[in-house]
């Protein structure tokens, strides 16, 4: 739900009201902004959203005070892009400074122990799987990569995190399964005509091209590298 403060000039302060309570105040003649502050007054609270409509109560020929108003309205403007209502923030506690640290929002996917082919394919539809960890919140599922087609980007043994998706576009790396095989390559399209190609130009990988007789099944785009311990 989207929050309302005012904010106003009363007894020698710049505030923010919430609910008709005080939650941040600036000193007029100090002017100076406090983060800790900030933080325990708007985001300590984490049942509410970050989510925050700004308004005034400010005289037009209050100078300072709309510049005071229209600073807080971008940290909070920007706090509510970066943050969004699902992760936590944590502000720098140092007069005059603030850092936005978004707190990562961690979760388990599946993790196929079978590996997919950086080379010539390996089978992966396998029951054989265990789950792991990741901050990635595109990721529907993880597996290992055999072979050096990928590389530069992608080395032997690192684990891809993949988001299920048939549609790619150009240039996406993709987990494809040719004739119960499956590859890690990346999209092409010419024309009508949809390939799947190595990286490695040091050793001649095969080509993948989907046709009626070669048909090629979209598994997933590649969306990341896992990295947690």
């Amino acid at each position: 739900m989207t929050r309302h403060l005012i904010f106003r000039h009363a007894e020698n302060q710049y505030v923010l009201i919430e609910n008709e309570q005080v939650v941040f105040s600036i000193d007029e003649k100090e002017l100076q902004f406090n983060s800790f502050q900030f933080y325990q007054g708007i985001y300590a609270d984490k049942t509410k959203s970050t989510r925050i409509v700004l308004s005034s109560d400010l005289e037009d020929k209050d100078r300072i005070g709309r510049y005071i108003e229209n600073w807080l309205g971008q940290i909070i403007n920007k706090i509510a892009d970066i943050i969004g209502d699902a992760e936590e923030v944590t502000l720098a506690q140092d007069d005059n400074m603030l850092e936005i640290v978004p707190q990562r929002r961690m979760r388990e996917i599946v993790y196929y122990d079978l590996p997919v082919c950086a080379g010539n394919g390996l089978y992966t539809d396998s029951p054989c799987s265990s789950r792991l960890t990741t901050s990635n919140q595109e990721a529907d599922y993880a597996i290992k990569l055999s072979g050096h087609s990928m590389e530069p980007i992608y080395s032997d043994g690192v684990i891809l995190l993949v988001k299920k998706q048939e549609v790619l576009n150009e240039g996406d790396i993709a987990i494809i399964n040719v004739n119960g095989e499956s590859y890690c390559r990346k999209y092409h399209k010419q024309g009508n005509v949809e390939s799947f190609l190595a990286i490695n130009d040091d050793q001649p990988y095969e080509k993948v091209i989907g046709s009626d007789e070669t048909p090629v099944t979209i598994q997933g785009k590649v969306v990341g590298v896992h990295t947690e311990t």
